[in-house]
């Protein structure tokens, strides 16, 4: 039986200062974190299976892409022995490849936690579900203020998507300025859009009813 675990490399380990906010959802897509080491990794087990030579070109062709990362890893596991697959590099400055035991952001997968730290403050009565853009976050562009959280939580806000450099660091609380001068491109809960604004929303209109940190509300409710 074999189990697959790829991940982004990191970007640029040059970048020093952490993320004012945790990775879910505040690095733009793809984008990868300084890497710390920690404890060594466990030796590479080198026998070869009938996938390594394919699974070894698809990371070389995810890093040459034009978009793509600057490296990527994969490990491949059989019963229970581990094969160590790496492409590209997991530090600009040295060059080296990525390891097993480098720090890494989880990108998208964070935006599950930003829609549970709503959620659970929704339980607690606090924002509901109907709130709006405009009641709890009025300094956004006045277009976007009839967008309920509801909406942010299902996509369905028509918020445009922000475009961002994932190779370079930004303070995540101004990620929507990318896209204040845009129109909605449709009426909230129109359509379904999937956008990385509408997790950054969510996560401002949890700290504007809360007037806590988001680091704080997702160490505490998650």
């Amino acid at each position: 039986m074999e189990r697959r675990t790829c991940r982004s490399a990191p970007a640029d380990t040059a970048s020093a200062s952490a993320p004012e906010w945790p990775s879910p959802p505040w690095p733009p897509p793809h984008s990868a974190a300084c890497c710390r080491r920690r404890r060594p990794p466990a030796p590479p087990n080198r026998r070869r299976g009938p996938h390594d030579g394919r699974l070894r070109q698809q990371l070389d062709r995810l890093v040459a892409q034009d978009d793509g990362p600057p490296g990527a890893i994969a490990l491949l596991t059989r019963d229970g022995r581990t094969q160590v697959y790496t492409a590209g590099t997991g530090d600009l400055t040295t060059g080296k490849p990525p390891r097993p035991d480098d720090r890494l952001r989880v990108a998208g997968v964070s935006k599950a936690y930003s829609g549970a730290v709503a959620l659970r403050l929704v339980d607690r009565g606090l924002p509901a579900l109907d709130d709006t853009i405009g009641e709890r976050l009025p300094r956004l562009p006045k277009a976007w203020h009839a967008v309920a959280l509801l909406q942010l939580l299902r996509h369905t806000s028509g918020l445009a998507d922000y475009s961002a450099d994932p190779r370079h660091r930004f303070d995540s609380r101004r990620l929507l300025d990318f896209v204040a001068g845009e129109p909605l491109r449709f009426a909230p809960g129109s359509l379904y859009a999937y956008a990385n604004s509408d997790n950054i929303a969510v996560a401002l209109m949890a700290e504007a009813v809360t007037g806590r940190r988001y680091e704080e509300l997702l160490a505490e409710l998650v």
